[in-house]
């Protein structure tokens, strides 16, 4: 008999009863991502907070606080830990170490040239 009770309840205060919930999610709303962020990471990658270095594996920054684990899209395997941009040119590259090496013979050429045509 509680429960109809309860359910009367919550209807006639669904109102209250939702801008409370979105107090909850306002005030918390860090450790609830931190929370999901570990989750996934476990789940995921078998991975805690603890097992992803502080610094990218590519430019050795410390990303703001923010590293990604940088996995073959094919396998699943983590190849390593990364700042969100060399996470992005990685993927931008297509996974493609040709189309990096090509980058960065564009990047030589174009850098000898400056110099010569300064």
């Amino acid at each position: 008999m509680p429960r109809k009770n309860e359910k009367e309840w919550y209807w006639k205060n669904v109102e209250k009863c939702r801008a409370r919930v979105r107090d909850y999610y306002r005030r918390n709303s860090e450790i609830i991502k931190e929370k999901a962020r570990a989750d996934k990471l476990k789940k995921k990658y078998g991975l805690t907070k603890e097992d992803i270095p502080n610094i990218c594996d590519i430019c050795s920054s410390d990303g703001n606080g923010k590293i990604c684990v940088d996995h073959c899209h094919k396998t699943g395997q983590v190849r390593g830990f990364l700042c969100t941009q060399c996470n992005f040119l990685i993927g931008l590259a297509k996974d493609d170490p040709k189309i990096l090496q090509k980058a960065k013979k564009y990047l030589t050429n174009a850098a000898k040239k400056q110099i010569i045509d300064s």
